[in-house]
């Protein structure tokens, strides 16, 4: 343990993030390798977990197309690996989602518990919290900015939340200088 530490100690900061992108201490510029792999971990279970509810021991029920409807996109783990944050994001209809979500949310206890009966091998299983993202909003903006794009007629432009795109000024005329700036960038040359 001694002679790693002291190897460490002794390599570049430079090299260090050349060669395996480990820096003094185990670090690496997002967290350490452990955080990763336990959040590799608990992402690939959860993900399980979760098209099976059946496996989480609770009294409340959820339809299994809302679940199924689920996924995991990523999970975030503290430090000191105690607790971690999981993105989740379900696919259909308001009702679905929300039913989905809300479930997660209400029985957090409950997938740790039946988390931690998978990650038995592990010493301490993280306190999951859950993070909703709506990757449908940014799918149906990419749609509709494409459409607009392959459209050849001019769009009238209506106000999109509260911007009014026709008040932007449209022309490509240069402004004019000041006889100020104009002396000041002739002094430049």
């Amino acid at each position: 343990m001694m002679m790693r530490l002291f190897f460490w100690l002794l390599l570049p900061r430079a090299w260090c993030l050349q060669y395996g992108g480990v820096t003094r201490g185990g670090r690496e510029q997002g967290g350490s390798r452990r955080q990763a792999r336990v959040a590799q971990l608990v992402r690939v279970e959860l993900s399980k977990l979760i098209q099976n509810p059946s496996q989480i021991k609770t009294k409340d029920r959820v339809s299994t197309e809302a679940m199924l409807a689920t996924s995991i996109l990523d999970v975030n783990v503290s430090p000191d690996l105690r607790s971690a944050t999981a993105t989740v994001t379900t696919r259909g209809d308001t009702t679905i989602k929300r039913e989905a979500f809300s479930w997660l949310v209400r029985n957090e206890k409950s997938v740790r518990y039946a988390l931690a009966a998978k990650l038995k091998h592990t010493k301490r299983v993280p306190e999951v919290r859950f993070r909703k993202a709506d990757v449908s909003a940014a799918t149906d903006l990419m749609a509709f900015i494409d459409s607009v794009a392959q459209d050849d007629e001019t769009v009238s432009l209506a106000p999109v939340d509260g911007l009014d795109l026709e008040d932007l000024d449209d022309d490509d005329d240069e402004d004019e200088l000041t006889p100020e700036e104009q002396a000041f960038f002739d002094s430049m040359k």
